[in-house]
């Protein structure tokens, strides 16, 4: 029976599985989304509206009040019998706490309690701008003037027959009252914060304890606005006007409240399909680990076998897996044996350069030494001084060159890229001069290196300048038996090499020309490192060499042919 695919039979389960259960939950759980949040909305406006009708009640029977007050001739007139026509206002509603006649000018004429002849309300911004309002209004919570309690102040302005302004009457509410009326209502209902505002955006009396955001009523009346508090809480709001256009109930709640307990809903209303879900998850889960998981965690497992150099593998292992992975196991196999192939004939490759090319370094170093050896009999037999030193130093340098050749020659042993580290190199250097130097014993040469792995064509000239500076500095710092230290540094700073060598010989006078051979080899081989030479010297401090150039050096441009 011909097996069906893996992509296929993870087809078949999942939409045989899934696709009716995460059909219908969706839709179940965005309906039931939409529909709760609408509903907490709705709570929202019939809050605003139900806190709205609770608490007019006592502020039309206080403007009721002051109307009728304002209608007697004595209240009117301020008479003598004033006091006690106003007293009657304390009966209609238990939450009035004074009840005073103030004249045009704002002085208190007549008040239920007592109060300091004299007193006037003509500064007072609420009282001036009560009268320009020409109809009852209701201040924001202040201090009585007369009654020393917490009140909202609701005034009434009084009119001459002739239209002219003839003071106010004014009521004050208790206000820890209306506050406590306020909190016990959103207490005892199990609802949220309850608000009562002013137009401005004042708040007046609330139930939260928090930061509140400002809140505009003409925004959220009979629908749901959102406002942000200074502490970054994102509140949502409906708004109801209790009295005209003074007075706001604002039925509010954070957000992040309303988004939990709609959430908390849906996820009431998804149990069982979430249960479901999770049933399924958990069969495709085990169809996954047999069909998949297994066999790809054995497929990495190889890769990691081949990736390390063995090849072997074991295609029996996967005859039983799916077509595909059955497959891909055949071409992975198939792929380590060529590459198991490629690699054998690269390492023979390799092997056989590598072997090439020792053998040309140890040739060189021999036709080298073998030169230096012809020179040095040429030399003996020349009576002429300074032909005899040209000589030397020629086969000096020779001598040096093949002596670089024998250290490639060993060390490259260690390198399969053609780099070689130039610390080690640079140390047997510096062994090897101080041998060939042996007979100025008075002479030390001390040698301070770091390390650096460069290319073998870095690693030429960068050594034989080194051996020309060293070389010179024995030659000619000291003359004579005189004793001296010549101090050889290679250092690397980020990207920056510099070799250095110094002396406290007798020093030269400089011409700005570098005339000499020494001066014009060791300028080439800066040259073919991309770096810069420079050389000072003084009578009294010695000598000084050096050559900075960067490890990412650009190779000199070839010299038109």
């Amino acid at each position: 029976m011909r097996k069906l695919t893996l992509r296929t039979e993870l087809i078949l389960v999942t939409m045989a599985v899934l696709l009716p259960i995460a059909a219908l939950s969706i839709w179940q759980g965005l309906a039931s989304h939409k529909y709760t949040t609408a509903l907490l909305d709705d709570r929202l406006i019939i809050g605003a509206l139900a806190m709205a009708e609770r608490e007019r009640d006592e502020l039309i029977i206080a403007e009721r009040t002051l109307l009728i007050l304002s209608q007697n001739e004595d209240v009117r007139a301020m008479t003598a019998r004033c006091n006690d026509r106003l007293k009657p206002g304390l009966i209609a509603s238990p939450g009035v706490l004074n009840i005073a006649r103030v004249d045009a000018s704002g002085l208190v004429r007549c008040s239920i309690a007592p109060f300091q002849p004299g007193l006037s309300l003509a500064d007072q911004p609420w009282w001036q701008a009560g009268i320009e309002r020409r109809a009852f209004s209701v201040t924001a919570p202040m201090l009585g003037l007369i009654v020393k309690q917490q009140m909202l102040i609701g005034m009434l302005p009084v009119y001459t027959a002739q239209g002219e302004n003839d003071g106010s009457i004014s009521i004050g509410i208790d206000f820890n009252r209306l506050q406590s009326s306020i909190a016990g209502e959103a207490t005892a209902g199990n609802e949220r914060p309850g608000i009562v505002t002013l137009v401005q955006g004042q708040v007046v009396v609330a139930t939260s304890k928090g930061v509140l955001p400002q809140f505009q009523p003409a925004l959220a009346s009979r629908r749901v606005a959102e406002a942000t508090s200074s502490d970054g809480t994102v509140w949502k709001y409906s708004a109801a006007p209790v009295f005209g256009r003074g007075l706001h109930a604002i039925y509010a709640t954070p957000k992040q409240a309303l988004a939990a307990r709609a959430t908390t809903l849906v996820w009431e209303s998804l149990a069982i399909p979430i249960l479901a879900m999770l049933l399924t998850g958990l069969v495709i889960w085990i169809a996954a680990s047999r069909l998949i998981v297994n066999w790809l965690a054995d497929l990495i497992k190889l890769a990691g076998q081949f990736a390390a150099g063995n090849y072997r593998g074991d295609a029996d292992h996967y005859r039983t897996a799916p077509r595909e992975i059955a497959t891909l196991s055949t071409s992975l196999h198939a792929m380590a044996g060529a590459i198991e192939q490629r690699d054998a004939e690269l390492q023979a490759a390799l092997l056989a350069k590598t072997r090439m090319t020792l053998e040309i370094h140890h040739r060189v170093k021999n036709n080298l030494q073998l030169v230096s050896s012809l020179l040095h009999l040429q030399t003996r037999q020349i009576d002429d001084p300074a032909a005899r030193a040209s000589l030397d130093q020629t086969r000096a340098r020779i001598g040096a060159l093949a002596e670089i050749h024998r250290l490639l020659y060993e060390d490259s042993n260690e390198s399969p890229d053609d780099t070689i580290k130039i610390g080690p190199l640079l140390g047997k250097l510096c062994t090897q001069l101080r041998v060939l130097h042996r007979h100025q014993d008075t002479i030390t040469l001390d040698c301070q290196i770091q390390d650096l792995v460069v290319p073998i064509d870095a690693a030429i000239p960068l050594s034989l300048f080194a051996v020309e500076a060293i070389t010179n500095a024995y030659r000619h710092a000291f003359p004579g038996s005189r004793k001296g230290i010549i101090a050889f540094s290679f250092t690397i700073s980020g990207e920056q090499c510099q070799l250095r060598v110094t002396d406290n010989g007798v020093g030269f006078e400089q011409d700005g020309k570098a005339t000499s051979m020494g001066s014009q080899l060791m300028s080439g081989f800066a040259e073919q490192l991309g770096g810069t030479y420079g050389v000072s010297s003084a009578a009294r401090t010695g000598t000084k060499v050096t050559l900075e150039f960067s490890t990412t050096r650009r190779q000199p441009e070839a010299e038109p042919e």
